[in-house]
């Protein structure tokens, strides 16, 4: 396959754990606006799961393959103070914001990383000068989590999202 003429618009891309989708940040050059795309690998079925004015950084697919995980810059231009991790899924059919703050992604380049259950997100957080680690839990919805995590009660499920640092 070969890639699209736009895919020189490509700021990030990270490839699905079975290898068959793509997942992509496309910005035109004169546009302020930013797409995030998920396609086949042949680039024939590109589909625009969420748009923005600022960029999508770090893209994860979780280890099903059912959502993406990224750092969001949500103002162009201020750094660490704004910023977000958002999880989506592939099919852009539901997206949350589960942790907004200080991370530690733009100096580091550290992404959110996905535990092998696809339940949590280790993130490297940033206050005042110092790195720490912090894992999100209780993020995503029961409907997405499938029959593996049916044993979890609903309230837990839909409940805010719990960040624990491994310092604390």
């Amino acid at each position: 396959s070969e890639f699209p003429e736009n895919f020189q618009h490509v700021r990030n891309y990270a490839i699905s754990p079975d290898q068959t989708r793509i997942v992509y940040a496309e910005r035109k050059p004169a546009g302020k606006e930013q797409k995030l795309v998920v396609s086949d690998r042949s680039f024939k079925e590109p589909k625009t799961i969420a748009r923005a004015e600022a960029s999508f950084y770090d893209l994860r697919w979780s280890p099903d393959g059912k959502m993406i995980a990224y750092n969001y810059n949500a103002k162009e231009g201020v750094g660490l103070n704004a910023a977000e991790v958002r999880v989506i899924a592939s099919d852009g059919s539901w997206q949350k914001t589960p942790y907004t703050g200080k991370l530690k992604f733009f100096a580091e380049g550290t992404p959110p990383s996905w535990s092998p259950d696809g339940t949590k997100l280790a993130l490297t957080l940033h206050e005042d000068g110092v790195g720490e680690v912090g894992v999100l839990e209780n993020f995503l919805p029961k409907e997405k989590l499938g029959a593996a995590y049916e044993a979890k009660p609903a309230a837990e499920n839909n409940a805010e999202p719990i960040l624990k640092t491994l310092l604390s």
